[in-house]
């Protein structure tokens, strides 16, 4: 392709060339850097959520879980977010 053209025509389109490359690069390491700021974003938020509401969720699961894993063998009754009290068999209340 350059053979033809005198050498300042070959050195400007190796330039414009080079440009190029740099104006793509630079345009690939933008959309890059959106897409990592965006995921960094949406982590940021889950943690904020799962931090506000995180020991109560847990709770939560835990407690409708423990019933299904234990075989119902044990009951769980709650007396508020602190106090819990499990049994060995089946409690009566």
């Amino acid at each position: 392709m350059w053979r033809c053209l005198s050498r300042t025509q070959t050195v400007e389109a190796a330039r414009a060339d080079g440009e190029k490359i740099r104006l793509i690069g630079g345009a690939e390491a933008s959309a890059i850097e959106a897409v990592g700021n965006a995921e960094a974003e949406k982590m940021r938020l889950k943690a904020a959520a799962y931090k506000q509401y995180g020991d109560a969720a847990m709770l939560s699961l835990v407690l409708e879980t423990l019933p299904k894993v234990s075989g119902d063998n044990v009951s769980v009754t709650s007396f508020g977010c602190y106090d819990a009290t499990l049994c060995q068999q089946k409690c009566p209340w």
